[in-house]
């Protein structure tokens, strides 16, 4: 129990670490990318590590692990750029495992666009695919991406406008129509 808690903690504290820098000062929504590290907290950061070593201890590798691990990649690069997407893919091949659902699946898929290209992205999304997924905001949303990283412009737009017409938070609205007006 003490490593499931462990994990559950570094995952919490990893993710906390970037709330003050997910929202613009115009109170639009911000990507990994588009953050600023330095607003990141680097108390709560080191205080997810500690977790995630006490979590370790166990030799047990969890879900909550996984993620937290995850988390602990994106918080320990330097920038966006500098994002190991390779151990980030290693970690969801292993996180998929354990938990084989089409989110963990869908999020893997923008790992293997960082490591793989986005091309290779579309053949592990179309794998995916089914009626449930294609009403999830999100996988519009990894669409468009893909599509603006081949510079299939009109694609991308079409795909930033389906997943704000399905999603129902007002800032990823607002996030997903700005992507498609800046295709334009």
């Amino acid at each position: 129990p003490s490593h499931h808690a462990n994990s559950l903690m570094a995952l919490m504290h990893f993710q906390a670490s970037r709330f003050e820098s997910r929202i613009s000062e115009e109170g639009m929504l911000l990507t990994l990318k588009e953050q600023d590290r330095g607003k990141w907290d680097r108390e709560l950061i080191a205080k997810g590590l500690r977790h995630l070593d006490k979590a370790a201890e166990a030799n047990v590798i969890s879900e909550y692990y996984l993620q937290a691990g995850i988390a602990a990649i994106h918080c320990f690069a330097s920038d966006f750029e500098s994002t190991s997407w390779k151990n980030i893919l290693r970690l969801y091949d292993l996180l998929l495992k354990i938990n084989p659902s089409r989110i963990v699946a869908l999020n893997r898929v923008v790992a293997v666009a960082k490591v793989n290209g986005p091309e290779a992205a579309f053949v592990e999304l179309e794998k995916l695919k089914d009626e449930k997924l294609e009403s999830f905001y999100l996988y519009h949303a990894i669409r468009a991406d893909l599509f603006s990283d081949l510079n299939q412009l009109d694609k991308a737009k079409a795909e930033y406008l389906k997943a704000s017409s399905l999603a129902d938070n007002e800032l990823e609205i607002n996030y997903l129509n700005n992507k498609a007006k800046g295709l334009a």
